[in-house]
């Protein structure tokens, strides 16, 4: 690995010796006797459910309580894609254990098996626009079948 510059070394040193003296003049012009207030915040033993789902419109079609579902469904809620950042289907599914991105354009393997997505329920082939995109969820395994003929990885919508 080549050597740093001397004027590199210079500018580092005078930049060192700057922030020191900034930091030094600052704590001088600061009366000792100064107190510093900090704005309030709230502790809460409450947990936070941002990114949990309470509600799933897949397979039964209306919006049924997770927890009544005779199936398990995973969902990626719209909060989570935004503070994540995941604006393309396979970034939104990445954090879906099972699924990973197939090789043909709008399909994914689902436990093994091609699994072409769902938009509210119709099967869609090709890309699909995700810019409005609220949530996506998943079924995985033979529970799937609610949706008529798929395959036995499951779907997703």
């Amino acid at each position: 690995m080549p050597s740093p510059s001397p004027s590199l070394l210079r500018s580092l040193a005078l930049f060192a010796l700057s922030a020191q003296a900034a930091t030094a003049q600052s704590a001088a012009l600061r009366p000792p006797d100064e107190v510093v207030s900090m704005s309030a915040f709230e502790v809460s033993a409450a947990p936070s459910n941002d990114y949990i789902a309470s509600e799933s419109v897949t397979g039964t079609r209306v919006a049924s309580k997770l927890k009544d579902l005779p199936f398990q469904v995973n969902v990626v809620t719209a909060e989570f894609m935004t503070d994540f950042a995941a604006f393309e289907m396979s970034d939104q599914l990445a954090f879906v254990s099972n699924i990973s991105p197939s090789s043909s354009q709008g399909q994914f393997q689902l436990r093994g098996f091609a699994s072409t997505p769902f938009v509210d329920g119709f099967r869609r082939l090709g890309s699909i626009s995700i810019v409005n995109t609220d949530h996506v969820e998943v079924i995985k395994g033979p529970a799937a079948s609610i949706y008529g003929q798929v395959q036995p990885g499951g779907v997703v919508n």
